[in-house]
């Protein structure tokens, strides 16, 4: 185990205390992005300022990274968010040392909402993985990866073993509210919304860990008698096995619910954009009219021709099978 603690909080006094000269030809270069940049969303930003601080700490990080590298015999690197700032000079250093990256697909990646896995470029980009494995198919139609890096499907094992695991609980008329701290405020409202006008069916809203501080106000917000408020006490798979249905806007739970058969709607509350192409799809719901909230409940939606798009089956096999092939090649 390497905690890289001290690396962070080295990163975090360079600014401060590391000297940087850029020449003439890359203070150019940092004014032209910066003028597009500020050019395309209106704004003012001191891009050049911005630009010194991360490489300050860019440099700074970069001597402990190789360091790690060279004084240990990695096989591979893997990672869940690549994007990172300290993962990035892992990812760079590992692919110059000729270290196989992997990063394994976290979260959604949709075709226009995720500017991490979309590069419009002719050139190597040495801190993007080499690899990425991915959930299913569907996802590999949303990427645009730089030249060098190769995607391969393998499933998400986690979710895998869950599904077989996971035991069938009595369904009645349960549906489960996934929140996000981001939009958690206009959600609950929304479901009171809901609740008030469906009494014979249960919500349990879900809260985000981020949001578990706030678990009072959130309380005090419910006025509904049928909203069940769900923390930590219940396991998420457990309210896939006994909800009928989910709710949300665009957390990547929602997917998942996806996996277990559940019929999805989604609020159009800011940023539920992400599922555009689900909602065109059939996949899930966009519930713009709660008066048709119970006929949407009955309607079949396509989801089950779907799923098997969204989460390749025998993932933990997939997976240890490409790790085997990446650190061969």
């Amino acid at each position: 185990i390497q905690y890289l603690d001290i690396i962070e909080l080295k990163m975090a006094f360079a600014p401060f205390f590391s000297k940087l000269s850029l020449t003439e030809r890359e203070i150019s270069k940092i004014d032209l992005i910066s003028n597009n940049l500020n050019n395309a969303f209106n704004t003012k930003i001191d891009f050049l300022s911005v630009f010194k601080k991360a490489l300050k700490q860019y440099n700074c990080a970069s001597k402990d990274v190789n360091r790690i590298l060279e004084r240990s015999n990695q096989k591979c690197l893997i990672f869940v968010d690549a994007y990172n700032f300290i993962k990035k000079v892992f990812i760079e250093k590992a692919n110059k040392k000729s270290i196989p990256t992997i990063e394994l697909q976290h979260g959604s990646i949709t075709s226009n909402h995720h500017i991490a896995y979309h590069y419009n470029c002719k050139e190597e980009v040495f801190s993007f993985p080499k690899y990425i494995f991915l959930w299913g198919n569907y996802w590999y139609n949303n990427l645009r990866l730089p030249p060098k890096s190769e995607a391969k499907i393998v499933g998400f094992p986690y979710l895998d073993q869950k599904k077989k695991t996971s035991t069938e609980l009595k369904k009645g008329n349960n549906i489960l509210v996934v929140s996000q701290w981001t939009i958690g405020l206009d959600l609950i409202k929304e479901t009171n919304k809901l609740a008030h006008s469906y009494s014979d069916y249960k919500f349990y809203f879900k809260l985000h860990p981020s949001e578990l501080k706030s678990e009072k106000m959130y309380e005090s917000l419910i006025t509904s008698k049928n909203i069940y408020l769900v923390k930590d006490d219940i396991d998420l798979y457990n309210l896939f096995s006994m909800c009928i249905a989910q709710i949300g806007v665009y957390s990547t739970v929602l997917v998942e619910g996806v996996a277990f058969n559940l019929k999805t709607f989604i609020l159009p509350i800011k940023g539920y954009e992400v599922y555009d192409d689900f909602i065109e799809k059939e996949i899930m719901i966009l519930l713009k009219d709660y008066k048709r909230f119970r006929y949407y409940l009955i309607k079949d939606t396509k989801r089950n021709n779907f799923k098997n798009e969204l989460w390749k089956e025998d993932a933990l096999i997939n997976s240890v099978q490409a790790i085997k092939k990446v650190i061969k090649e």
